[in-house]
C-alpha cells in the first residue's frame, strides 16, 4: 500500500485483476485531480464510477471522493450524474454523491451511446432521477 500512495498512480490495462479489485479506484480517482488541474476539462462526467469494483464503502474511497469533490469545486467544474448509472448500482454510488457540498456544480448526463439508448433514457429519465434524490 505505501508503494502506491508514495508514487505517482499509473493506471494501466496491463494491472493484474487483483491489484485492480484493490486499486483502480485510487488510479483514476488520482487521473481525475490530475484532470481538472490541468485546466483541459469542463466537468467530470460520471465520477462515482471510479468505485464500481469497490463491494463496500470504506476510508479509502472516502478520502479519493473528498478529493475529486475539492479539486472540482475549487476548479468551479461540475460533476456530472449520469443516468446510465442509476440504471445500475454498481454504477452509482450515493456514498460518493452524499459527500458532495449542496453548493457544488452538478451536470445530469445521458451517457448514450446509440441513439436508442437517448430515447429510452429520455423516456425513463424522471424514473432514473429518483435515484439522484
Amino acid at each position: 500500500m505505501s508503494e502506491i500512495s508514495s508514487s505517482p498512480l499509473r493506471y494501466s490495462f496491463s494491472l493484474d485483476k487483483d491489484s485492480l479489485s484493490r486499486n483502480e479506484y485510487r488510479y483514476l480517482g488520482s487521473a481525475i485531480v490530475q484532470g481538472i488541474s490541468s485546466g483541459y476539462f469542463d466537468a467530470v462526467a460520471h465520477p462515482d464510477r471510479i468505485f464500481r469494483r469497490c463491494d463496500l464503502w470504506d476510508e479509502g474511497m472516502e478520502r479519493i471522493s473528498d478529493r475529486i469533490i475539492k479539486a472540482a469545486c475549487e476548479a468551479g467544474i461540475p460533476l456530472e450524474k449520469n443516468l446510465s448509472s442509476a440504471e445500475d448500482p454498481i454504477y452509482y454510488r450515493s456514498e460518493f454523491w452524499k459527500r458532495v457540498p449542496e453548493n457544488a456544480l452538478k451536470i445530469t448526463g445521458f451517457d448514450a451511446h446509440y441513439l436508442s439508448e437517448l430515447r429510452s433514457r429520455y423516456s425513463d429519465e424522471k424514473k432514473l432521477l429518483k435515484v439522484f434524490e
